[in-house]
């Protein structure tokens, strides 16, 4: 194939070969491998012209910022020279949109290029002289590129499109700058290559989240990570990256990288254990509490990193301590007592079930009515109804008992409390009557204070 295109009078070529060498992988600093890249190309333009000269004009009006390609003929008056890189995610372009962005380019002494971006065709450079110039027969602009990144397949032909005005045509004519050449490049690329491979962890337990990371050298855009560590079931990865997993089962994960030629692979198994709950109780060994106090659960497990607590709790995930000699793992839960007696359940799931573990707490001075009861019975002789209220409350500083039909039967005063006892009053009312009972405890703490109200309807006997 041709290794030089001709638009008019100039001719375009590659100065150093049509191949670009786009990485290897060496050692280095006591065999840590890293990717070094040769990825340098010079373009070379002449006036092939045997006897006629090309003078390009500078004119800073007809540079509008930023034109589009397809829209350079309302700006160009003189000669300009376009460049650019298809770029895409197909196997036919030259490079991604993301890594052409990191071409860098100079070119000769007395011109200027300057890069910018088309909504269409990406990145591309435009070519101006810093004044007018004069190139005269064999004279040459030389455009050196760097950092550039090529996915194309090995032993594939890529190209560079150049845009320029036929220079051989009258300047006059209105011609639209839509000629493209194309330049054959081989491809010489190397063997891929997993550097990094690994998690934070090779063992865990059921429903484990567990962090991979990879670095994958090489120029290859085929990287897979299996099994599929999202939701959609999608394998691609990225050559360097991290991601989280969920853990179900002892897996052997495994990267695979490569081209048609090679493909490597790397593995990282990770085994589900049995978890273990190697303590759970309050922070100071107390099992009885009064109402309000603020209890710390503590905890330590081994062989996973996450548990359960009831209570609407729930999952908590936790942070390995390394500096253990095995995966042990300590935590707290600070949790406020209002129940009289709870019992509080931490779980781990293993492969055959959970694991438990429970403390029980109780509030030694809850509030708490233990019984009220109202019944009535009817004395024909006096042609009324003889009612009889009981109660026993536990640990309360005020007590009301009051009827339906509003009458007030008992209230407590501070030289009179009784926490237990038993009434008798009568009634003439047909309708059985129930008893509402207003019990508070009030000691000054305000998160100690406690109330309680409860109705009972009457039984009769």
């Amino acid at each position: 194939m041709d290794q030089i295109i001709s638009f008019g009078l100039l001719q375009v070529n590659w100065k150093n070969g049509n191949k670009v060498t786009t990485g290897e992988i060496v050692s280095k600093d006591g065999g840590e491998e890293r990717l070094e890249v040769r990825n340098e190309l010079t373009l070379e333009i002449n006036n092939a012209c045997v006897k006629e000269p090309l003078v390009f004009d500078y004119d800073d009006e007809q540079l509008p910022e930023p034109p589009e390609i397809e829209d350079m003929n309302s700006y160009e008056q003189k000669p300009r020279i376009y460049l650019f890189f298809p770029a895409g995610n197909q196997s036919f372009h030259f490079t991604t949109i993301e890594l052409e962005e990191r071409i860098t380019a100079s070119v000769s002494v007395g011109w200027k290029i300057i890069k910018r971006k088309s909504k269409k065709y990406g990145y591309y450079w435009t070519i101006i002289p810093d004044e007018s110039v004069v190139m005269y027969p064999g004279d040459r602009i030389l455009i050196h590129f760097d950092q550039i990144y090529t996915f194309a397949k090995e032993e594939q032909i890529s190209c560079i499109g150049i845009w320029t005005r036929d220079l051989s045509k009258d300047m006059e004519e209105d011609i639209l700058p839509d000629r493209l050449g194309y330049l054959p490049m081989g491809i010489e690329r190397s063997n891929p290559y997993i550097r990094k491979f690994r998690a934070d962890t090779a063992a865990c337990g059921v429903l484990d989240t567990v962090s991979f990371e990879w670095d994958i050298l090489g120029c290859n855009q085929n990287h897979k990570m299996y099994p599929a560590c999202d939701d959609l079931g999608n394998t691609a990865i990225h050559a360097k990256d991290s991601k989280t997993c969920t853990v179900y089962e002892t897996t052997d994960y495994m990267i695979a990288s490569g081209n048609d030629n090679r493909m490597v692979y790397a593995h990282y198994p990770v085994t589900v254990r049995e978890p273990q709950i190697i303590s759970f109780d309050t922070k100071d060994g107390e099992r009885k509490y009064l109402y309000g106090d603020s209890v710390i659960l503590t905890f330590e497990i081994a062989n996973t990193r996450h548990c359960y607590l009831n209570k609407g709790i729930g999952r908590m995930d936790l942070t390995p301590d390394y500096s253990k000699g095995y995966e042990q793992l300590a935590g707290e839960v600070p949790v406020t007592l209002i129940n009289g007696v709870t019992e509080f359940e931490l779980s781990c799931l293993g492969r055959n079930g959970l694991v438990q573990s429970t403390v029980t707490i109780t509030i030694t001075d809850l509030l708490e009515v233990q019984l009220l009861t109202l019944t009535r019975s009817f004395n024909p002789n006096q042609m009324q109804f003889v009612y009889t209220l009981s109660w026993i409350v536990n640990n309360a500083t005020y007590i009301k008992l009051t009827t339906s039909d509003g009458v007030v039967r008992y209230e407590s005063s501070k030289d009179s409390m009784k926490l237990q006892d038993m009434i008798k009053f009568n009634s003439t009312c047909g309708e059985p009557l129930s008893v509402t009972i207003v019990a508070k405890r009030d000691v000054g703490i305000d998160r100690r204070k406690q109330e309680v109200m409860e109705t009972v309807e009457c039984v009769t006997r």
